[in-house]
Order: C-alpha cells, then structure tokens, then sequence
C-alpha cells in the first residue's frame, strides 16, 4: 500500500453510514417465493461511487468538525437469462434493489 493512501486511511474514522434512498420492485407476474426458476436468473450488481464531498461543522462551544462524505449506488437486479434478439434487459428484470449509501468519516486531519 502506498502512503499517501495509508495516510488517508489512519486519519479517516468511520462516523454514520446512511441511506438516503431506496426502492424496489418486481415485475408483475413474478413471485420469488414460489417460482421454480427462480434459481435461473441472471443476477447483475451495481456500485458506484458517483461523488464526494467535505463538509466543516461548527456546535456550539466545541472545535469544527469535518466530515468526508462518500456518495455510492447500490443495486441488484435478476434477469431472465439473454435469448438472441430479445430487444434489451427492460422486459426480462423480475426485480430489483437500488438504493444510495452514504458513508460519513470524521477526519482527525486532512488526509492530504
């Protein structure tokens, strides 16, 4: 590990994680608990982290704190397997998961 990004690491300690959004749904036909085929689906991850950001709060009577906030998407989906020709994934996702995550560090100093 280099160390810069040891560096990072000692000076970031976990504050919150959250979940600002989140859904799900599944298709209309489709119910997970008594479908046979269940176990057949594709199943297809999402992670992402879109965007970061620094933020300095100031309580009353006590030293700013900062904060490196960590914006990530989250997702799972299951498909009906591929067949050629079937004009895209729209019409084979069963069900899906897709939520943001935020993952708050209190920074003991700049990371650098």
């Amino acid at each position: 590990m280099n160390d810069a990004l040891q560096r990072a690491i000692d000076r970031l300690l976990i504050q919150d994680i959250y979940f600002p959004s989140a859904e799900c749904s599944l298709s209309e036909e489709f119910e997970p608990k008594y479908d046979a085929n269940s176990d057949r689906l594709e199943v297809q991850f999402r992670q992402v982290a879109t965007h970061w950001s620094i933020l300095a709060l100031e309580q009353d009577g006590e030293d700013p704190v900062s904060l490196f906030r960590v914006f990530v998407d989250l997702g799972v989906r299951w498909l009906e397997p591929s067949t050629q020709g079937d004009g895209g994934d729209d019409g084979r996702v069963k069900a899906r998961i897709a939520a943001v995550m935020v993952a708050e560090y209190r920074m003991s100093e700049d990371p650098g």
